[in-house]
């Protein structure tokens, strides 16, 4: 088979990709080709918040929230958006240049006493997020085939012509590698990023009954209602629904927290994720064996984050092999940025023109990145 575009990976960014190529190309005559290029699994639930440290991905970050808050009314494709909002309970201060971008945006953040209000916030669950846009994918005429794996990428010459997969070889001259999986195939070398292991716990507060009323306290740390030994497993979840209630009836019950190494997430239905990073599966096992007859709560899986060392994503062609474009290292913003980082790459491919993440500090071939030899 011939693609026009081949997009390896079947996460967030990978799907988003799919859609871009296949609105803006005519996918029956230059077919648009989704494979997938790796086996992990991304994150149950993702925060999509505004750059509260810097202003540089403020613009970026605002087009996602409007993208995936959008999205529904837009398509009537739901992709399990929760406009929650978000409360940093540290205090983190904020640079002013970044207020007045923000400003600048429209964006609803504000502080209040030693606290940070994010109020075009949202989660979104990736499992929702990705049947949504791959529907859509199809819809626009783009082809994703599930349960075939990327092998090997065909290079002549120095230019790209095509994969080999599980299930035979695809020719085309533009191939993208979406995700940190996928770009590990890039020939010749590997990209070097720092990896982040995070734990998902779940809580699901709504079937919790007779909890005694001290331990829905609302001003107990997040690490408490998280791990007290007091509470068990079904105590921590009434906790939470009482520490992230609000008042306000046209918005969620409940509101993301970020507080020192845990990230309390609401999710459609009532359920609360807390992701936590540097913490063990073992860990968070022992936390849920605390009320072992109580299945409110349960551990649910890790996953992994990668990162540039230097922080910012790896977006744009991949250096030597003309055709190979690579989008991966976006940490735990990939959602939040997937839509731009699709906009822009298809600028640059189809039209040759500048668009979204296509600065140097993005580039594959800057400083920052060690790309690591290997034989072939």
């Amino acid at each position: 088979m011939r693609a026009r575009i081949v997009i390896i990976g079947t996460g967030t960014t990978a799907l988003c990709l799919a859609l871009e190529f296949a609105r803006r190309t005519n996918p029956l005559r230059e077919p648009v080709l989704l494979i997938s290029g790796g086996t992990s699994e991304p994150a149950a639930l993702e925060l999509c918040c505004h750059d509260l440290e810097g202003s540089g991905h403020a613009l970026e970050a605002r087009h996602g929230l409007r993208f995936w808050s959008g999205l529904w009314a837009a398509t009537g494709r739901d992709p399990g958006w929760n406009a929650c909002g978000l409360v940093y309970e540290s205090g983190k201060e904020m640079d002013g240049s970044v207020w007045k971008r923000l400003r600048e945006l429209g964006a609803s953040v504000r502080k209040e006493g030693d606290r940070l209000l994010d109020e075009d916030a949202g989660t979104l669950s990736t499992e929702n997020a990705g049947m949504a846009l791959e529907a859509l994918a199809r819809e626009a005429g783009a082809i994703v085939r599930r349960g075939e794996l990327a092998e090997e990428l065909m290079v002549e010459n120095g230019k790209v012509i095509g994969v080999k997969t599980s299930k035979g070889e695809i020719t085309s001259t533009e191939i993208i590698l979406a995700g940190a999986e996928a770009a590990a195939l890039a020939p010749g070398a590997t990209l070097v990023l720092e990896r982040e292991e995070r734990t998902e716990l779940c809580f699901d507060g709504k079937q919790v009954e007779g909890i005694e009323a001290d331990a829905a306290r609302e001003d107990a740390p997040m690490r408490d209602l998280f791990s007290s030994e007091a509470l068990g497993m079904g105590g921590a979840a009434s906790a939470f629904e009482n520490h992230f209630e609000v008042e306000e009836p046209d918005r969620s019950e409940a509101v993301a927290r970020v507080s020192a190494d845990e990230t309390a997430l609401p999710e459609q239905g009532g359920q609360v994720w807390v992701i936590a990073k540097d913490k063990s599966e073992a860990e968070l096992l022992a936390v849920a064996e605390e009320d072992s007859n109580n299945e409110q709560g349960r551990l649910e899986r890790r996953h992994c984050l990668w990162r540039a060392p230097d922080k910012s994503p790896v977006i744009g062609p991949v250096l030597l092999t003309q055709g190979l474009w690579v989008a991966c290292a976006f940490g735990e913003k990939a959602a939040l940025f997937a839509p731009a980082c699709a906009e822009g790459l298809a600028a640059r491919i189809l039209d040759g023109e500048s668009g979204w993440f296509s600065g140097q500090e993005y580039d594959p071939s800057r400083e920052a990145l060690n790309w690591q030899s290997r034989s072939r």
